[in-house]
C-alpha cells in the first residue's frame, strides 16, 4: 500500500510537471513573438526608442528564465520516470 501511495504521488507530480512544461514552452514562444515585434518597432523607429529597448531586454530575460526553468523541470520529469520505472524519452 505504501508503494501505491508513493507511486500515485510521483505520477501526480509527473503529470503536473508535464503540464507546466507545456505552459513554459508556450510562454517562451510568446516572449519570442513579442521580442520580434519589439525589434521590428525599434527598426521602424531607427533604433531610438528607449522604451522598446528596455522592453526587449525584459523579454529576453524572461525568456531565458523560462528556458532555465524548463530545463530543470524536464530533468525532474526524467527523474520521476526513472523512479516510476517508466520508459525514458
Amino acid at each position: 500500500m505504501h508503494d501505491e501511495e508513493r507511486n500515485r504521488r510521483l505520477r501526480y507530480e509527473l503529470e503536473t510537471l508535464e503540464a507546466y512544461c507545456e505552459e513554459l514552452v508556450e510562454a517562451i514562444d510568446d516572449f519570442e513573438h513579442q521580442a520580434r515585434r519589439c525589434r521590428d518597432r525599434l527598426e521602424r523607429e531607427g533604433g531610438l526608442s528607449h522604451g522598446a529597448e528596455a522592453e526587449l531586454k525584459r523579454l529576453k530575460q524572461n525568456r531565458e528564465l523560462n528556458r532555465e526553468e524548463l530545463k530543470r523541470s524536464r530533468r525532474r520529469i526524467e527523474e520521476l520516470k526513472a523512479e516510476l520505472g517508466a520508459p525514458r524519452v
